[in-house]
């Protein structure tokens, strides 16, 4: 038995190891669901596709100067891939919706900067 697990349950090392295991299986469908939820509307699909830019999946965490730099980009984009997993098992299909959000967001924000277009937000 882990130390974590010690004296906490009466049942035996087996039953605890099976009870935690359970558990975590339940947690874990909880969160895929409330991540397909999220994502089932446009506000928790620009939120989850700015946590993923944030974690730099798609950029070299390599630097060559810093060890450091390297290993804490590292660890950033390791917490964004499990996102992108997590949401490819809950929803693929928003991924795909989320790139075409971004594009048309970025092409939104770039006319704004040039005066082309108002303010989203101001009546």
């Amino acid at each position: 038995m882990s130390d974590r697990t010690e004296g906490l349950y009466p049942q035996g090392e087996e039953e605890t190891e099976a009870l935690l295991k359970h558990t975590a299986e339940i947690k874990n469908a909880y969160l895929l669901e409330m991540l397909r939820r999220t994502v089932g509307n446009e506000h928790g699909r620009v939120v989850i596709w700015a946590i993923l830019e944030e974690a730099g999946i798609y950029s070299l965490s390599f630097d060559p100067e810093r060890d450091s730099n390297t290993n804490f980009r590292e660890g950033r984009r390791s917490v964004g891939l499990a996102l992108l997993s997590q949401l490819m098992t809950t929803n693929p299909v928003a991924y795909h919706d989320m790139q075409e959000e971004a594009r048309a967001r970025d092409d939104y924000f770039k006319s704004q900067a040039e005066g082309r277009v108002k303010d989203l937000f101001t009546a």
